[in-house]
């Protein structure tokens, strides 16, 4: 990924307001300067710091894994589906009647 240019190309420096902590992109001074009106005091901003907007992973089956860089919306699923089968099923759900008929047999 680092030789097509795509980790460099997905990162956007960003600042924050020391008050409520909300970031910014440092290259949008309009949305800065509308953002401090909101404040009644005097607002103070970090120095830019690089954000990458994309998710590093570790691919393959085999040791040493590949690393490759994600799009935040691409690896959501894999949160949701690993969280959907880490929670125990409710009693006669659909997966747990599937478990049942096939022991049966």
């Amino acid at each position: 990924m680092e030789a097509s240019g795509h980790t460099s190309s997905f990162t956007d420096p960003l600042v924050e307001c020391k008050v409520c902590h909300k970031r910014f992109r440092a290259d949008k001074k309009d949305e800065q300067a509308a953002h401090s009106k909101e404040h009644k005091e005097s607002t103070s901003w970090t120095e830019p710091k690089q954000f990458n907007l994309l998710t590093e992973v570790f691919l393959g089956v085999t040791e040493p894994k590949q690393k490759a860089y994600l799009r935040g919306e691409i690896t959501q699923g894999v949160f949701v589906i690993s969280r959907m089968w880490s929670i125990p099923p409710r009693k006669n759900s659909v997966r747990d009647c599937a478990n049942r008929e096939s022991v049966q047999e």
